[in-house]
């Protein structure tokens, strides 16, 4: 597979969505490509989380949820909090697979944006004027 194709996959995540072009251009030397076998376990249930893996094609089936198919992935949540497999997941079919470790995802984290923190001023609760410092003159 050719970095043309898994940018086009790239870019169908949903977890990749706010990244930019040249973003997901970087991003894309940290994947490995991985195929396995139907029936091939992926992860399991309860099991620590150490990779983030995108499928490129196949299908994985998930014992509680929706089947992953081309562009979904699984792993971003608990990589971020670096907790466990919420769901068994085993391949339906054979697959080619993006997989990213802790390393390779820690460089996604820092390229991905943050979401803006605002930081709020208190406002007086009434409309009368604060009272005038003795000591400050208008210039």
């Amino acid at each position: 597979m050719n970095d043309r194709e898994k940018l086009a996959i790239l870019r169908m995540n949903p977890d990749l969505a706010g990244l930019g072009e040249n973003a997901l251009h970087e991003l894309v030397v940290h994947f490995d490509e991985v195929v396995v076998r139907a029936g091939t376990c992926i992860a399991v249930e309860g099991r620590p989380c150490h990779e983030f893996i995108v499928v490129a094609e196949g299908r994985l089936s998930r014992n509680r949820e929706h089947d992953l198919v081309a562009g979904e992935s699984l792993g971003w949540k608990a990589m971020q909090a670096r907790g466990i497999h919420e769901t068994t997941t085993v391949a339906a079919t054979d697959a080619r697979l993006l997989v990213m470790s802790h390393a390779q995802f820690a460089a996604v984290s820092a390229a991905r944006p943050r979401k803006p923190s605002f930081l709020l001023w208190a406002l007086p609760s009434s409309r009368r004027p604060l009272p005038r410092r003795q000591h400050l003159e208008r210039a």
